[in-house]
């Protein structure tokens, strides 16, 4: 006999993990204090989730079906007791940036800025264990395509900026950020509401043109 989870169970039973975005900024200064960017970037989030393995004299195993897959492993929240295991969900995106930042602090060779910001999300590729709450399992659905995940979504994004010039041209950047996704990583068809929020560094370096 096994019990399944419920939809607000699944949502904050999973753990964060560390993830990365990289990509290529494109930028104009307005006037001195103020500038907008806008870029291509890759970036992956993710969470950890626990998962049980299957015990094969379970009655359900050989009817239960989702996305045309097959279980792989069970719900930690089951009768029978069994040690669980750790499992990484990752979802890749491809996102253009949309950011003004505004400088605060300003010195001959350094500043300091806030930076604020948009970016639009398309989802590229996806590694992730998915709960079904109909049959109790854990299924491994890879495809990016399937109608249970988001395709597009935007997300929005807040941190100060540090810059110091290196060269005549050439500025290092900091810029300790908050980014967080304003849609869910499932569509409505999921009966999971999970936003995905990250704390970070990004770090660069600026190359400044005379146009």
């Amino acid at each position: 006999y096994t019990y399944g989870m419920t939809e607000s169970y699944r949502e904050g039973s999973d753990w964060p993990i560390s993830t990365f975005f990289t990509g290529l900024d494109l930028g104009f200064n307005l006037n001195k204090r103020i500038s907008i960017r806008t870029g291509i970037y890759y970036s992956v989030y993710g969470e950890s989730i626990s998962v049980s393995k299957i015990y094969n004299e379970d009655l359900n195993l050989q009817e239960a079906s989702f996305y045309d897959q097959t279980p792989l492993y069970h719900s930690p929240d089951n009768a029978q007791n069994s040690t669980p295991l750790d499992y990484e969900n990752r979802y890749s995106y491809f996102e253009i940036p949309l950011s003004v930042s505004i400088e605060l602090i300003q010195r001959s060779k350094s500043a300091i800025a806030a930076d604020l910001g948009v970016y639009f999300q398309q989802l590229d590729h996806v590694n992730a264990m998915i709960y079904d709450f109909q049959t109790d399992y854990y299924y491994w659905l890879p495809q990016n395509d399937l109608e249970i995940y988001r395709s597009s979504g935007i997300g929005v994004n807040a941190g100060i900026q540090l810059s110091q010039f290196i060269g005549d041209h050439v500025e290092f950047i900091a810029n300790p950020q908050l980014r967080f996704n304003l849609h869910s990583t499932f569509d409505e068809c999921y009966p999971v509401d999970q936003k995905h929020y990250s704390t970070g560094m990004r770090l660069g370096v600026k190359r400044h043109f005379n146009l």
